[in-house]
């Protein structure tokens, strides 16, 4: 699912538009990339991608209280046409499966691999970029590099749920 931009919705553009800057602020990686299914695409993401996710366990309970009030707001937002009942319909999924993953799943303490996606999706973001290894390249490399020690702590520190055939 992706938001239209331009396209006036009242309420429910307002209500999207904090929900893909929300989490395309907090998960530029998994925002930007096709490779996350639970995220939909989001400009914010953009921006950020010289930061990776930010999975603190902290934090992820801010996350998942955010998202839950915005569901709850979708309930206010009245669609003036088929298309518009159709965008709110999918934006509540996309929330509903946000929550389900991420709240009741707790995907980011039960599935290693997801740390080591966000790692391998920021560096080849970066080294995909449009001037080869330039100065953009090397600049965003070396401050994805630099984020890499704190946030494989932070995944140690996370992951504690993790299913016996994940641990292998």
């Amino acid at each position: 699912m992706t938001h239209t931009q331009g396209r006036e919705y009242g309420c429910l553009g307002t209500l999207a538009e904090k929900y893909f800057h929300y989490l395309g602020t907090h998960f530029p990686q998994q925002c930007a990339s096709d490779g996350f299914y639970l995220f939909p695409r989001a400009r914010a993401a953009i921006e950020g991608l010289d930061r990776l996710d930010d999975l603190h366990p902290e934090r992820m309970a801010e996350h998942l209280n955010f998202v839950r009030q915005l569901l709850g707001e979708t309930a206010d937002a009245s669609p003036r046409d088929l298309e518009e009942e159709i965008d709110r319909q999918l934006m509540i999924q996309s929330m509903k499966s946000f929550i389900r993953e991420m709240g009741e799943g707790k995907t980011w303490k039960r599935d290693p691999t997801l740390y080591i996606k966000v790692l391998l999706f920021a560096a080849a973001r970066t080294l995909s970029g449009g001037d080869g290894f330039g100065h953009f390249a090397r600049t965003n490399l070396s401050g994805i590099l630099g984020q890499i020690p704190l946030f494989l702590e932070m995944a140690q520190q996370n992951l504690h749920a993790v299913p016996g055939t994940s641990s292998a």
